[in-house]
């Protein structure tokens, strides 16, 4: 039977203004055997808000998107839509601001 993860934990993320979004996200991948794997994805969320140009370019929130990294690694088939949920909800949960900062429209 193929081993699967069970929990995520945080350990770090490195984003900062002018582009928060564009971070590495550092966390610990358990699975059901016990086996801790430390994973390290750059470039991998979504701010889930955005700027309103209408409004002057002011910011809305939303919730971090956790997006499969470009390059894969040999845990890649691991991360299911359920795992992936629980790395949102492990974002979401220790990483704010939430939303756009608006540092790329500054670039």
């Amino acid at each position: 039977m193929k081993r699967k993860i069970v929990e995520v934990r945080f350990d770090s993320y490195d984003g900062r203004y002018p582009a928060y979004c564009s971070g590495d996200l550092n966390f610990t991948a358990i699975y059901d055997d016990g086996t801790e794997i430390e994973c390290s994805w750059a470039y991998c969320l979504r701010s889930g808000g955005g700027l309103l140009p209408e409004s002057d370019y002011e910011t809305f929130v939303g919730d971090w998107e956790v997006c499969l990294p470009d390059f894969p690694d040999k845990t890649w088939e691991d991360f299911t839509p359920e795992v992936l949920k629980m790395l949102t909800k492990m974002v979401n949960e220790n990483i704010t601001p939430k939303g756009c900062c608006g540092g790329c429209m500054t670039w």
